[in-house]
């Protein structure tokens, strides 16, 4: 038979066509030491092994533990703690000149006192942050070997002083309006010492014996959070609700913020988003330093109420609307994650759509087209895969606009998982067809490779 022109052309491209696919399994046949020794018949192993997703852990979230800093509401710079011990010396022996039980050395120790507070609460913050830089580079070294402990033998010794010099007051000034502020913080020095129990009963105290006062509410709080850390929710809510009472309270707004999560640990995801909705309105209403943190606070964490409740149009709103826009991806993360975790794979593509759509140049736009490709292939939807691998390849590429907005060591990284991704997806679509024995399954895995030749045309397998 002779062949036209056409024909040859028409036959030559086809093998042009195939022969790299060829080459390729080739390639992984002989590259397979068990493939040598094979009998008759027998096929050649996929040298892929399938990767299995962590599970979320589902446990009960804790708040994180504010620091004494952040709690009351005292940021101070370092170059400020030098000028305090200076007015510290200067008060000290003006005080000692001051007639005993007189309202001047009354007024004169208050001010000596609350600096050893503001003191104590720095140093406190300082030793927070040096554990918690520690604490995320063991973390992330693959937490090998003992947990770093956090050194607080500074913030103790101040705290001692601020409980010697509440006892000294109490003593010299029982009856003096004021005295309830300074049992507080003798109170408070004991809990950050670690004497919880004696720190409650002076809390106790005060509610019992200044109860119309603000400093009551705040020894309310503090009585909610003895029973938080000891994982008495309920208690502490009750707690948290009281401390509520008092709208003069310092701890007003981390009243609001805590009872959220002590509702959330109880898991009355509902009312912990109404609390904390609560917590943001009032934040906002404060218009300073304190009230932004808790405002920030409780944005941030409610994406834990809204996930379990699996809300997302009017979450995305309530965030736009207050600020918390930066929230959006984490809270889309979290409920992606829940739907997977579900079998609702068809939620948990469409939300991580919805991230990308919102956020297209976001390094979490990249994680969320990488999980979008794996549930396509979970749902065996082998058409779509190739589909979303190939956007994961064209829209995350070096010269992308999402490359434009992100850092290089970024770009570098995704650009080694998407390598890794595009040949993984084929091998695995392979191996389904060989368990399968279905000739389907093996052109929807000849597809994948195609991909990945097109796009890696000069990579050696």
């Amino acid at each position: 038979m002779i062949l036209s022109k056409k024909d040859i052309f028409y036959h030559m491209s086809i093998f042009l066509h195939v022969m790299p696919i060829l080459l390729l399994l080739t390639s992984w046949v002989k590259s397979t030491p068990a493939v040598a020794q094979r009998k008759k018949g027998e096929r050649a192993s996929i040298n892929v092994e399938k990767k299995v997703k962590k599970k979320r852990v589902v446990a009960k979230r804790e708040a994180e533990r504010k620091s004494a800093d952040q709690l009351l509401g005292i940021r101070l710079e370092k170059k400020l703690v030098s000028g305090i011990e200076k007015t510290l010396r200067y008060l000290r022996r003006t005080v000692k000149k001051l007639p005993k039980k007189s309202k001047a050395r009354f007024e004169m120790m208050s001010k000596i006192l609350q600096l050893y507070v503001e003191q104590s609460a720095f140093i406190a913050g300082t030793e927070r942050e040096e554990f918690d830089v520690k604490w995320r580079k063991w973390n992330d070294a693959g937490a090998k070997g003992r947990p770093p402990q956090i050194d607080n033998k500074k913030s103790k010794s101040k705290w001692w002083k601020v409980y010697r010099t509440a006892k000294e007051m109490q003593k010299e000034f029982s009856k003096f309006p004021g005295i309830d502020l300074i049992i507080f913080n003798a109170a408070l020095a004991q809990q950050y010492i670690g004497n919880e129990v004696k720190a409650s009963k002076e809390y106790k105290t005060i509610v019992k014996k200044y109860p119309k006062s603000a400093v009551a509410g705040d020894a309310y709080f503090s009585l909610g959070d003895f029973n938080f850390e000891k994982g008495r929710f309920s208690t502490a809510a009750s707690y948290y609700k009281k401390a509520l009472k008092y709208r003069r309270s310092s701890r007003y707004g981390w009243a609001l913020f805590k009872l959220g999560w002590s509702y959330f640990n109880l898991a009355d995801y509902k009312k912990a988003l109404a609390t904390w909705k609560r917590a943001v309105q009032y934040g906002d209403r404060q218009n300073d330093m304190k009230g932004n943190i808790i405002k920030e606070e409780a944005l941030r964490d409610m994406v834990y109420a809204y996930a379990e409740l699996q809300i997302v149009n009017s979450a995305v709103r309530y965030y736009q609307r207050y600020g918390g826009e930066k929230y959006i991806p984490a809270l889309l993360r979290l409920l992606s994650t829940i739907f997977s975790e579900q079998g609702q794979n068809k939620r948990a593509i469409s939300t991580w759509k919805r991230l990308i759509s919102l956020y297209p140049e976001s390094p979490e736009s990249f994680d969320a087209q990488v999980e979008i490709v794996g549930l396509m292939y979970e749902l065996k939807r082998y058409k779509s895969l190739w589909k979303e691998l190939k956007y994961l390849y064209i829209n995350y590429s070096p010269r992308s606009r999402w490359a434009q907005k992100n850092e290089p060591e970024v770009i570098a990284e995704a650009q080694e998982d998407i390598h890794e991704k595009m040949i993984y997806y084929p091998k695995l679509v392979h191996l389904d067809g060989q368990n399968l024995e279905s000739v389907k399954v093996f052109s929807a895995a000849y597809v994948g490779y195609q991909l990945y030749l097109v796009s890696y045309p000069k990579t050696y397998i």
